[in-house]
């Protein structure tokens, strides 16, 4: 038999679910395929690669699902807040996505596989693409003010999400209340 890219990611992924990305090597992965350690770096580079196709993969499924389930017609701060929130609970509630939260051990991981491969995979993310549509739908539409450059506004939108990663060092008892204000702020603040 022979053994494919995506029955090495597929077993993968299932142990990254299982055990996550620090207990999982690429011994396990090779074993559920039934190949030898060597013929795994006929496909991948290194368990840190196959994560990271395996962490896009799912990241992209992740905002498929968000987005369409939520009405971007709305009113901007809450669409914005719905979509933080489902990016939230999305990633926390994905064993392979929660990988995110662990700064230490993301940062080892995208150092591993490079910055020119982390930034092609944002080029690729059709959401970003998407959500730059939606802002200049908003600008267009009059909601935000046309003289922001729209990927910076985008940038103060991540900008929020980033700060979930540091509500312990905020304070806790801060949230949720202090992300619904933020949004509310940003986007007064983006207004015409």
């Amino acid at each position: 038999m022979q053994t494919t890219k995506q029955e090495i990611f597929n077993a993968a992924r299932e142990l990254f679910i299982e055990k996550g990305f620090k207990k999982t090597n690429i011994s396990e992965i090779t074993a559920e395929v039934g190949i030898a350690v060597g013929s795994f770096y006929n496909f991948y580079s290194s368990k840190e690669e196959v994560f990271m196709d395996v962490f896009v993969k799912e990241d992209q499924a992740l905002k498929k699902r968000i987005k369409n389930s939520i009405n971007f017609d709305g009113d901007i701060s809450t669409v914005v807040k719905e979509l933080i929130k489902k990016l939230h609970e999305g990633m926390k509630n994905n064993p392979i996505l929660v990988e995110w939260y662990k700064k230490e051990d993301f940062k080892t991981i995208t150092k591993k596989v490079g910055e020119p491969y982390v930034d092609e995979v944002n080029e690729g993310d059709a959401f970003y693409s998407f959500f730059l549509e939606i802002v200049g739908k908003w600008q267009s539409e009059g909601k935000l003010d046309q003289h922001w450059d729209k990927e910076y506004i985008l940038a103060l939108f991540n900008s929020v999400a980033f700060i979930d990663l540091h509500k312990d060092e905020i304070g806790e008892e801060y949230f949720p209340e202090l992300l619904e204000d933020l949004i509310k702020f940003i986007v007064r603040g983006l207004e015409p």
